[in-house]
């Protein structure tokens, strides 16, 4: 894949401080900080100037819009939903997985079950560069998101005492979650309405918000990044964009930093398609930068670790347990089917 170079160097320009490629949880997370600081010091710095590039919508579908529903939203939504599917996985028996990957303002919150967990901030973080490993700054950023969250109403407590989990739902796909002895937060306002993470972090700013610090571009592709051949640590300048509505293409620079947030598949995508990531297999592709030149990063793309949902079917005599209530018949056809394919 060889870009057309000429195309690009005609191709409008803009520049600001920060360029954040993505608008999902991790996204809206930076923002919010970077919002808040500047908000805190407007009158002791000039003001930095942020651009948002996302390849979704601004509009929230309809019918991602309850929490309740999440299970038809994430598998059978297309506006906030890119609906891959899995190569076949061999310790899965080959089997084919669907691979939900949200897009919009608030990214995968668009489609997720809206559950926020806490980690385990003594042990997660083992592997993480050494500053984070006790994670203590991990904590620190869950304690203000969690306090942010709760100030901005778009986070509703429950606390429920069950043997098991009921995540089966009924015919509607509405889904009840009970766990034992733990407090499950549903990132939703009380009244059950979905609040992705852009409505809860970033929205709330934006009306005290210069336009002249923010600009939010939907519906645009990230094509490549660019970086300076030159330059031995071979820092990211800048992203080639396209718009989808007009088909134009666009350069847009920072002078600070180019800040990838486009989730586990897309981002090593990006880099690969930008001649960063195994050079061998990047030769194979004709995936390469400016005159045939890589940075040889034999990791990208390559390690993705991802969970499994997968049903459970407990057969009991006792008339005691709570949630083994009856199934509905489409229910019980899924999961046998589910079952006859191990």
């Amino acid at each position: 894949m060889n870009t057309d170079t000429n195309q690009e160097d005609e191709a409008p320009h803009s520049i600001y401080d920060y360029v954040i490629i993505g608008a999902g949880p991790s996204a809206c997370g930076l923002l919010h900080g970077l919002l808040s600081h500047e908000q805190h010091h407007k009158y002791k710095h000039q003001s930095r100037t942020i651009c948002i590039l996302e390849a979704g919508s601004s509009q929230q579908q309809t019918s991602t819009t309850y929490a309740k529903d999440w299970p038809h939203t994430a598998f059978y939504t297309n506006q906030h939903n890119n609906n891959y599917i899995s190569t076949p996985q061999t310790a899965l028996n080959n089997r084919i997985l669907d691979i939900p990957i949200g897009n919009g303002l608030g990214g995968t919150s668009n489609i997720n079950a809206c559950l926020l967990s806490t980690p385990n901030f003594s042990t997660d973080f083992s592997k993480w560069p050494k500053k984070y490993q006790d994670g203590m700054l991990i904590r620190s950023a869950c304690e203000h998101l969690v306090s942010v969250t709760r100030k901005n109403g778009s986070v509703t407590d429950y606390k429920v005492c069950q043997k098991f989990m009921n995540v089966l739902g009924d015919e509607n796909g509405s889904c009840d979650i009970q766990q034992q002895q733990q407090s499950v937060r549903l990132a939703t306002a009380s009244d059950g309405m979905r609040m992705n993470y852009f409505d809860s972090l970033v929205q709330p700013l934006l009306s005290t918000t210069s336009n002249d610090i923010l600009t939010i571009r939907t519906k645009t592709i990230a094509e490549r990044l660019l970086w300076d051949e030159n330059d031995k640590e071979k820092r990211i300048t800048g992203v080639v964009c396209k718009d989808q509505q007009s088909k134009q293409k666009y350069i847009i620079s920072a002078n600070k930093e180019v800040i990838l947030c486009t989730g586990a598949i897309h981002s090593p995508v990006l880099l690969m398609r930008s001649g960063i990531g195994d050079e061998s297999q990047l030769r194979k592709l004709d995936i390469h930068y400016n005159n045939k030149s890589y940075h040889n990063l034999p990791g990208v793309g390559k390690k993705l670790k991802d969970h499994l949902v997968i049903p459970r079917a407990f057969l009991t005599t006792s008339s005691q347990v709570d949630c083994c209530q009856s199934l509905h018949s489409n229910q019980k056809k899924w999961i046998m089917r589910w079952i006859l394919q191990m």
